[in-house]
């Protein structure tokens, strides 16, 4: 789920600005480093609208929550022209928490100076966006329509008539200690303070974690040139896929598979004997799958979140099936993939993954059993609107046996999604 955090705060110097609220905002408590912070909520679609009083000097904070966070097409106004460079900082922060409990990312800091009179900030969060935004509001007084429990009178006596409307009056909040449980909040109490109508909000209950967007798929087809230094080179087609699961924010769990057809030439030893026979030319079916997971120390390297370095450790099965000379690999696999983000319309990406074989089998292929299997990829992706990417690249194998290697060289097109 994406959150947009965005702060406003006041200069000591200047008064607070006051603020009417208007949109589609809800109020939520979220917690930053261990203080309260009361928030305006929006939905996905929907707007939250500020008209704003000046002078006065106000500080814009924007966040996203997120499992990987992303630049989303969001509209940050003020009277109708765009605020700051409309570009989060997507880097993780692993010291911030949202209300259910999600990480988020370290904020975008907008010093805004408001000029006297009456002016319009507008946050506009995109119909398909992840999750929902967050507004918080500290350091201004904000007017918005009171709840149901502000209509009640302050002292005894008759309630106010059903047909009666309450009006608008300065909405500020207080800042309560930081949840240590999660008991039933009582009600918002409803104070008087020279005319005007204080609520506080009330702790909010923390939310069970969101799934959404958890899940990464790759979907991708290429086809290599493979070839060997006793038998005649081969052209290999290639289908594949990749399921990752977030257990944590920048810990993924990765399932891949690949299938690769081809026609593939073997040549016989000759049992009891070390001479070898014809080759012969077989329709051969490679499977691999590898169960991996990784820490991504990207956030760590650099701020601007454009970095992900995923080192990763597993398992790696293979299976090679020709009707002649069935061979297999098993055993663990450690890896590294990296991927830089140069600008929001193009990325590059690269890594390799080797396994070690710890089957002890036989073969009558003159070459051998497999021994060591060393996969290497390297390219661009290109992103796409809705959250997918394009990737295209290079694709390279050095299947080691025991007295020869096959290398294969090819190119690889994939299309990447979350949900």
């Amino acid at each position: 789920m994406l959150v947009l955090l965005l702060a406003l705060t006041s200069s000591a110097a200047l008064a607070e600005v006051p603020a009417e609220l208007s949109g589609d905002a809800s109020q939520v408590n979220l917690s930053i480093r261990g203080v309260a912070h009361p928030n305006l909520r929006v939905r996905p679609g929907g707007s939250a609208v500020l008209t704003l009083t000046g002078p006065g000097r106000l500080t814009v904070e924007l966040r996203e929550e997120a499992l990987s966070p992303r630049q989303e097409a969001y509209l940050l106004q003020l009277d109708g022209k765009p605020v700051g460079a409309q570009q989060i900082n997507s880097a993780l922060d692993t010291a911030v928490r949202s209300e259910k409990g999600l990480a988020l990312s370290r904020p975008l800091s907008l010093p805004l100076a408001i000029a006297a009179g009456r002016h319009v900030l507008k946050l506009q969060w995109p119909v398909d966006a992840a999750g929902d935004a967050l507004l918080e509001l500290a350091g201004a007084a904000v007017a918005a329509p009171l709840p149901a429990l502000a209509l009640l009178p302050l002292t005894g006596g008759a309630a106010k008539p059903a047909e009666a409307k309450p009006s608008l009056a300065p909405l500020t909040v207080a800042p309560s200690a930081p949840p240590t449980g999660v008991p039933s909040a009582p009600p918002p109490p409803v104070l008087a303070d020279q005319g005007r109508t204080k609520v506080q909000l009330p702790d909010r209950r923390p939310e069970p974690e969101d799934f959404r967007h958890r899940f990464s798929l790759d979907i991708r087809v290429g086809a290599d040139r493979s070839a060997e230094s006793y038998t005649a080179a081969a052209a290999l087609g290639r289908v594949g896929a990749q399921v990752a699961y977030r257990a944590l924010p920048l810990l993924p769990v990765m399932l891949d598979f690949d299938l690769g057809f081809s026609r593939q030439q073997y040549q016989a030893r000759q049992v009891g004997s070390q001479l070898t026979l014809a080759p012969v030319d077989l329709d051969e079916r490679r499977a691999d799958t590898a169960l991996t997971a990784g820490y991504d120390f990207g956030p760590w390297l650099r701020d601007d979140g454009r970095l992900s370095a995923l080192p990763f450790l597993g398992l790696q099965y293979s299976a090679l099936r020709n009707g002649g000379f069935p061979l297999d690999l098993f055993g663990p696999a450690v890896g590294v993939h990296a991927r830089w983000e140069l600008s929001s319309a193009l990325a590059l990406q690269g890594g390799f993954r080797w396994a070690y074989n710890l089957l002890k089998g036989s073969t009558l292929s003159s070459v051998g059993t497999p021994v060591s299997d060393l996969l290497l990829q390297a390219g661009i992706s290109l992103p796409l609107p809705g959250g997918y990417a394009f990737d295209a690249g290079y694709r390279g194998d050095l299947l080691a046996r025991t007295y020869d290697t096959r290398v294969s060289h090819g190119m690889a097109l994939g299309v990447h999604t979350v949900f």
